[in-house]
C-alpha cells in the first residue's frame, strides 16, 4: 500500500512539474510575440512591461525599474549609457559589459527618458533619466558630476564651479582618481572637449576629492 501510495505521489509529481513547465513555455511564447510591448525574463521566468517604470503593477516596478538616476540630466545618451555600465560594475558588480545588453530606449522632449538593458542570468532592468538630450551645459556638467560622486561612487557632492571644479566628499583617493579619469576619459561625449581635466587633488584629512578644468570657450 504505501509504495503504491508513494508511486501515485511521485507520478502526481511529475505531471504537476511538466504542466508547470508548459505553462512556462506558452507564458514565454506569448510573451515573445510582443517585443514591442513585454519582455521575457528569464531568470524570474516572468513577461513583464518593456518599460517597467511605467507598469502599473508596483511590484514590478519595485523588481525591474532602477530609478537611481531620476534626477539626472545629461546631453547624450552615450553619457547614459556609461553611468549605467560604471553603476553597474560598481555597485552591482558586474565587471563585464559585454554580457549586458541595451534593448529598449524610450526618449521625449518633456518628461522622463528610459534605458532597458538584459543583464546576467536572464535578468533585466530599466533605468530611469531626467532627460538625456540636454541642451543647457551647466545642466549636463552639473548632472554628470552628481550622477558619478553620488549615484554611481556613493559621494556627497560639494561645492562646485561647474566650468572651474568641483568637490566629491566621503570617497577614497582611488574613487578620486577614477572620478577624474572618468570625466577626463568622458570630455568630448559630455561637453564637446571644452572641459580637459587639468588637476584632482584628494585630502586624507576630510576624505573630499577636488577635480579641476581648463575650459575653453
Amino acid at each position: 500500500m504505501k509504495k503504491t501510495l508513494l508511486s501515485m505521489l511521485a507520478g502526481v509529481a511529475i505531471v504537476n512539474t511538466a504542466n508547470a513547465d508548459i505553462s512556462v513555455d506558452r507564458m514565454r511564447e506569448r510573451c515573445l510575440k510582443h517585443p514591442d510591448k513585454w519582455v521575457w525574463v528569464e531568470q524570474t521566468h516572468r513577461c513583464v512591461d518593456i518599460n517597467p517604470c511605467k507598469s502599473d503593477d508596483p511590484i514590478e516596478v519595485d523588481a525591474y525599474c532602477n530609478k537611481t538616476f531620476a534626477d539626472v540630466q545629461v546631453g547624450e545618451p552615450m553619457v547614459a549609457h556609461k553611468l549605467v555600465y560604471k553603476y553597474l560594475r560598481h555597485v552591482t558588480g558586474i565587471r563585464d559589459y559585454r554580457t549586458v545588453e541595451d534593448v529598449f530606449e524610450k526618449r521625449s522632449w518633456f518628461g522622463q527618458d528610459y534605458y532597458g538593458y538584459t543583464l546576467p542570468g536572464g535578468g533585466y532592468v530599466v533605468f530611469e533619466f531626467d532627460d538625456t538630450t540636454d541642451i543647457t551645459n551647466k545642466d549636463v556638467r552639473d548632472g554628470t558630476m552628481a550622477a558619478l560622486c553620488s549615484h554611481v561612487y556613493g559621494g556627497t557632492l560639494g561645492k562646485q564651479d561647474t566650468s572651474k571644479s568641483f568637490e566629491c566628499g566621503g570617497v577614497t583617493e582611488n574613487i578620486c582618481e577614477t572620478i577624474a579619469t572618468d570625466l577626463e576619459d568622458w570630455n568630448f561625449d559630455l561637453w564637446d572637449g571644452q572641459y580637459p581635466i587639468v588637476n584632482w587633488q584628494y585630502s586624507e584629512e576630510d576624505g573630499v576629492c577636488s577635480v579641476y578644468f581648463k575650459y575653453y570657450r
